[in-house]
């Protein structure tokens, strides 16, 4: 008898493992988790950002003329001529206006030479020349002048009307800053006691501090306290 051929026994093929999904779904990277991680950083990268915005504009503030003449003020309403006197150049400011003083005494001598027909051009040489050899004096003499009525309008006991540097005082009249070049010229006006209006000249002596250097309308306010002088005087 033929042998009864055997079937092969069953095998069971093993599952292919199942191969992982491949995603590209990055939502995963701004979970809430790592979001609540990262805040810290940004939070603190926020406010280094305002810090160095808030710090610039400070440092921008201190160094302008607006806040040196705010300075000047406060030293004002503590009368304290030391600190007020770190705005203002009164040596400076007295060669400026004593050379405009020399030029209008030097001028009305003229005018009178040149009506005197008698006058020789020797006369008006040596009236030039005195002029010269005086204004040394002249400067010395206003600057010494200009440190007493600073010094009085600090300590609020100014003659009302006849001293500009009033004009300084904390809340007094209208002020308005306007650039030229490198300088910056102040013009105070509306100052009740003063019939006009005072511009002066500030120029930067370091990073933080401007000062005054001279008072760029002296003419029109020497005129100004002639005119109201000559009433006084008929």
């Amino acid at each position: 008898m033929e042998e009864e051929k055997k079937l092969p026994e069953e095998t069971t093929i093993p599952k292919a493992e199942a191969t992982p999904a491949i995603t590209t779904d990055k939502t995963d990277v701004l979970s809430p988790v790592k979001i609540k991680k990262r805040w810290p950083w940004i939070l603190g990268l926020a406010i280094i950002v305002v810090l160095a915005v808030f710090g610039g504009g400070v440092y921008y503030a201190l160094t302008t003329p607006q806040y040196s003449m705010w300075q000047m003020q406060k030293a004002f309403q503590k009368k304290d001529v030391a600190q007020a006197q770190k705005y203002i150049d009164v040596t400076t400011v007295a060669d400026q206006v004593a050379g405009v003083v020399a030029e209008i005494a030097k001028k009305a001598i003229q005018d009178q030479f040149a009506n005197n027909a008698d006058a020789t051009d020797e006369e008006k040489q040596q009236a030039d020349q005195y002029f010269a050899s005086m204004l040394p004096q002249l400067k010395t003499e206003l600057a010494s002048e200009f440190q007493k009525n600073f010094e009085s309008s600090v300590n609020g006991a100014t003659v009302q009307g006849d001293n500009p540097f009033d004009a300084l005082g904390a809340g007094k009249g209208k002020a308005v800053f306007k650039k030229d070049g490198g300088d910056y010229l102040l013009t105070v006006s509306e100052v009740a006691g003063l019939n006009y209006s005072v511009v002066f000249r500030l120029q930067k002596k370091n990073s933080f501090t401007w000062q005054i250097v001279a008072i760029e309308n002296i003419n029109e306010i020497i005129q100004s306290l002639q005119d109201q002088a000559a009433p006084a005087q008929e």
